[in-house]
């Protein structure tokens, strides 16, 4: 396990630049224990709300590190956020397949024996189980912020927001927002749209 470090944005970037143009392993080595902490808390979050491993996901995340040096681009802001992003939504990515393969479909039925002499419809709550899990898989397709934009716009975790009213709180521009919901909203239907659940 890697030893976590507090590292500034400015740090950040000029240990990026150290372990990259001039090859030095400490500058790597820094630049890895600035974003531990990250790793760990993300990977413990995910495995207690799917039902995994934290190191797995551990081992996830590390695996985007060297992704994240060889393409990261100081202009983007810290190397933190940068490998948060990327590694997150691999991590995320995961975690749902992951808890997706270990879901089996039971079904039950208290007529007791099937003879074959009748025509079981399922019922409104296995379909309903299965639309939300879709909807879930789907949402965890996102990025953060694209997630976050689709949920606040459509009310799903309480009322719903006026693009102005998340702009603000994300400090963006309403054409950002509107641009976001646009393209995360049309992810959404079609992913949904290939697991066949609903229009």
């Amino acid at each position: 396990m890697i030893e976590a470090e507090d590292v500034s944005a400015d740090e950040q970037k000029e240990l990026w630049r150290r372990a990259t143009a001039e090859g030095d392993p400490a500058a790597a080595d820094r630049l890895a224990r600035a974003v531990a902490r990250w790793v760990s808390r993300k990977a413990m979050e995910l495995a207690i709300s799917n039902g995994l491993e934290a190191d797995d996901l551990e081992a996830v995340a590390w695996s985007r590190f060297m992704y994240a040096v060889r393409s990261y681009k100081p202009e983007v802001g810290s190397f933190l956020n940068y490998f948060a992003c990327s590694a997150g939504r691999e991590m995320v990515e995961v975690a749902t397949k992951e808890r997706l393969r270990r879901l089996k479909t039971v079904q039950l039925s208290c007529n007791g024996i099937d003879d074959g002499s009748s025509h079981d419809v399922p019922a409104p709550a296995d379909v309903r189980t299965a639309e939300l899990l879709a909807v879930e898989y789907a949402l965890g397709q996102l990025w953060e912020v694209e997630r976050r934009v689709l949920c606040d716009r459509l009310g799903v975790y309480g009322r719903v927001k006026s693009a102005a009213q998340v702009a603000a709180e994300l400090d963006a521009t309403e054409a950002q927002v509107q641009t976001l919901f646009r393209r995360a909203y049309a992810r959404v239907r079609a992913l949904l749209k290939e697991r066949d659940v609903g229009e």
